[in-house]
C-alpha cells in the first residue's frame, strides 16, 4: 500500500510539473544538449544552471585516472547567447582542481514553424595561439561545430526532438571530440521525461533525462551504451521575480 501511495504521489507531482518545466537539458560537459552533443537550443536570458556529473574517461584516453566529476555552471545571456565555465576534476587527482573548461554558444536562428534552429559553439579554446593561455597538450575536450536542432509533435500529444551537427576540428588540443557528423534523438512521451539517443561522431549514447520541481534535472546515460554517467542540474531564472 504504501509502495503504491509514494509511486502515485511521484507522478502526481511529475505531472503538475510538466507545464511549468523548461525542457532546456544540459550534456554531461555542462552546456545545453543531450548527453555528449550540443544541440542548437540556447538557455533563456537570465537563467543559471549549476551541473555535477559523473563520467568515464571520455575522450580523454590516456589521462589517468579515467573517472571523472564535473563541476560546471552556466548562464544564459542575451536572448541568443549562453556560456558556462567550470572544472573537471579526475579521481585522486594531486594536481591542483582538474582541468577547466570554457563553452560559448551563439543561436544564428531561432526554430520556427518548419524552420530549425541553428547555433555555433566552442568547447576549451585556451590553446588558441593568439590567447597565450595553454598549450595544446593541456586540452582534452576541445571541441567547434555548427548544430541544428528541430522539435516536432508526434502521436499521442508526444514530442521528437531531431538534432543534427558538423564539429569543424580547428581548434588545436590533444584530445577532440565532435570531429564530424553527429546527431540525435530526443523523445518525450510525457514532458518531465526525455529518451535520448545519439551519435557524438565517434560513439553511440542512450539516456534518459528526469525533470522535478520546475529547477531540477537528473540524467542518467551509458556511454558508448556501455559505461554508466549521472548528471545532476540545478537552475533558477533570475529574469522572474
Amino acid at each position: 500500500m504504501l509502495r503504491k501511495l509514494a509511486a502515485a504521489t511521484l507522478i502526481a507531482v511529475l505531472m503538475s510539473a510538466a507545464n511549468a518545466l523548461s525542457q532546456c537539458g544540459h550534456t554531461v560537459l555542462g552546456h545545453s544538449g543531450f548527453i555528449v552533443t550540443p544541440t542548437a537550443v540556447i538557455m533563456p536570458d537570465g537563467q543559471i544552471a549549476a551541473n555535477i556529473s559523473r563520467i568515464p574517461k571520455l575522450y580523454a584516453d590516456n589521462y589517468k585516472p579515467y573517472d571523472r566529476t564535473t563541476y560546471i555552471a552556466s548562464m544564459g545571456f542575451l536572448p541568443f547567447l549562453e556560456a558556462s565555465i567550470g572544472f573537471i576534476r579526475p579521481d585522486n587527482f594531486q594536481g591542483g582542481i582538474g582541468d577547466r573548461t570554457v563553452s560559448l554558444r551563439l543561436r544564428l536562428l531561432r526554430e520556427s514553424g518548419s524552420r530549425p534552429a541553428v547555433a555555433v559553439g566552442m568547447q576549451d579554446f585556451f590553446a588558441v595561439e593568439d590567447l597565450g593561455l595553454e598549450p595544446p597538450a593541456a586540452q582534452h575536450f576541445t571541441s567547434s561545430y555548427i548544430v541544428m536542432t528541430k522539435h516536432v509533435p508526434s502521436f499521442g500529444g508526444t514530442t521528437l526532438g531531431i538534432n543534427v551537427g558538423y564539429g569543424l576540428n580547428y581548434l588545436p588540443s590533444y584530445d577532440k571530440q565532435l570531429t564530424g557528423l553527429f546527431w540525435g534523438l530526443l523523445f518525450s512521451p510525457i514532458k518531465p521525461v526525455q529518451m535520448i539517443y545519439e551519435y557524438d561522431s565517434e560513439y553511440t549514447n542512450a539516456g534518459l533525462r528526469f525533470f522535478f520541481f520546475q529547477r531540477v534535472h537528473y540524467m542518467l546515460s551509458f556511454w558508448k551504451l556501455k559505461y554508466m554517467m549521472h548528471q545532476l542540474s540545478f537552475t533558477i531564472d533570475l529574469s522572474k521575480k
